[in-house]
């Protein structure tokens, strides 16, 4: 007796014919294909033109300094009476929190680079980098920057430090 092999029937696929109609179906895929939100990005920065050498150059925001006490009585009115060292200090946790960069610094500023005659008296400067080069690689995310700037209100520049030409030589 010999065995006869049944032809397939018309509405039976291949195994292969089958493995191929599975795989072309995106709602067989095993791993499923998600959109992946953009990396955040830098912000874009040109660095300053160079300053006198032991001379160090931030790029921030400047503020008066009533403006500390201003930006805490804002969003704390009832605590109006707090320290004034305490309003900064909690402005500045402030910023870094709603920014999301912890980065942020407080220095002292004698002069604009791009107008660099220094002033009798110095300014204070949010600053979020400065001209050394492992600061700059740490500057802000774009959105972390344009936080930044809603929250402050002010347009950012590059400063020339208060401190005497002698004291960044260490660096």
């Amino acid at each position: 007796m010999t065995l006869v092999p049944y032809p397939p029937e018309p509405h039976m696929q291949s195994l292969t014919q089958a493995a191929q109609s599975i795989a072309a179906d995106p709602s067989h895929s095993t791993a499923p294909q998600v959109n992946k939100p953009a990396a955040p990005v830098r912000m874009v920065l040109q660095r300053p033109p160079r300053v006198p050498k032991g001379r160090r150059v931030f790029y921030g925001f400047s503020v008066p300094d009533d403006w500390f006490a201003t930006f805490y009585d804002q969003r704390w009115p009832k605590d109006r009476d707090e320290a004034s060292v305490m309003k900064l200090v909690v402005v500045m946790k402030t910023l870094k929190r709603e920014s999301g960069f912890w980065q942020l610094e407080l220095k002292e500023a004698s002069c604009r680079v791009s107008n660099p005659v220094p002033n009798e008296d110095s300014t204070y400067i949010i600053t979020v980098c400065s001209t050394l080069s492992s600061s700059f690689k740490r500057r802000p995310m774009q959105c972390q920057f344009d936080k930044l700037k809603s929250l402050i209100q002010q347009e950012p520049d590059w400063f020339i430090d208060w401190e005497p030409g002698t004291y960044w030589d260490s660096d």
